[in-house]
């Protein structure tokens, strides 16, 4: 009797086990479909809420130096405004953080600009319709209409250079003290302007002097502003993607030869347009001088 007693127990026990079991497996498939759908409901209605818990490491743009301290500016997509639905973009978000010794000091949120140029004792961001201007402390913007839409700028002891696009084409300005004073485009940059949608130039102040620089079919274009006129452009050979750098006395040229493994960063350098006109000497960057 005892044994039977325990084998119905034993029998009623199995089943209650299983009962919870099957309750149990129940409840997990049914929490991971739950899931499942809360998760695809979310990436098609809210994508933006899941993206923006996923850590985004903000990556280098740009490292600018004000004549005094070096900043690095980076950028971060921000990712909570992604929607399918609504076809929005993530926006990118812009931050400048100061050089610690060795170390990147915290970064602070920028607004949107276009170019940012240093000089001075400040980092000027240009945008379309006016700049702002950073001291490493305090913001200041001011509006302009003498900035157009992709603004190229340089900051001088003289002012602010821009060159932009307007409705009417490329325009140059002096900026300073808030007067903008028009400075006439190279002629064959005009010339150049009316057909190309990105003629891409580039400015830099060395020897006292505006120096511009725009590429054309497999070549360079340059030329100086010297105050109240410009010199004879001067066009030599040049291929590939470029940066232009100066000092006081030298300008030099950043290029980069070839793509993949193989693919070299260039320099040269060249002292004043109209003592050769023939490309500058080139060397691989880190190679003796």
């Amino acid at each position: 009797m005892t044994e039977t007693v325990e084998q119905f127990d034993e029998a009623k026990e199995r089943k209650t086990n299983i009962r919870l079991a099957v309750t149990i497996g129940g409840l997990s498939i049914g929490a991971l479909i739950a899931f499942y759908i809360s998760f695809f409901l979310v990436m098609l209605l809210r994508p933006g809420l899941l993206f923006s818990i996923m850590p985004i490491p903000d990556f280098p743009t740009n490292v600018l130096s004000d004549g005094q301290r070096v900043y690095f500016l980076s950028q971060r997509p921000d990712m909570s405004t992604v929607s399918f639905q609504e076809k929005q973009q993530p926006e990118m978000q812009h931050f400048i953080s100061l050089l610690e010794g060795t170390k990147q000091g915290k970064p602070q949120s920028t607004p949107p600009y276009v170019t940012a140029i240093g000089g001075g004792g400040r980092i000027l961001f240009l945008y379309q319709g006016g700049y702002r201007s950073f001291d490493g402390a305090a913001w200041n913007e001011t509006a302009t209409n003498a900035i157009g839409s992709d603004p190229e700028g340089v900051l001088t002891a003289e002012g602010l250079y821009v060159l932009s696009t307007f409705d009417d084409g490329l325009r140059i300005y002096r900026i300073t003290d808030g007067q903008a004073t028009s400075i006439p485009v190279p002629a064959d940059l005009a010339d150049e302007g009316r057909d190309a949608s990105c003629l891409c130039p580039q400015m830099v102040w060395s020897g006292n002097a505006l120096n511009l620089f725009w590429p054309g079919d497999r070549t360079i274009t340059w030329a100086t502003w010297n105050g109240s006129s410009w010199s004879q452009p001067i066009t030599f050979p040049f291929q590939g993607a470029f940066r232009v750098l100066a000092d006081d006395t030298s300008i030099y040229f950043f290029q980069r030869q070839a793509n993949g493994p193989d693919k070299q960063v260039e320099v040269s350098g060249k002292k004043s347009p109209g003592v050769d006109a023939k490309r500058p000497a080139t060397r691989q960057v880190g190679d003796p001088v």
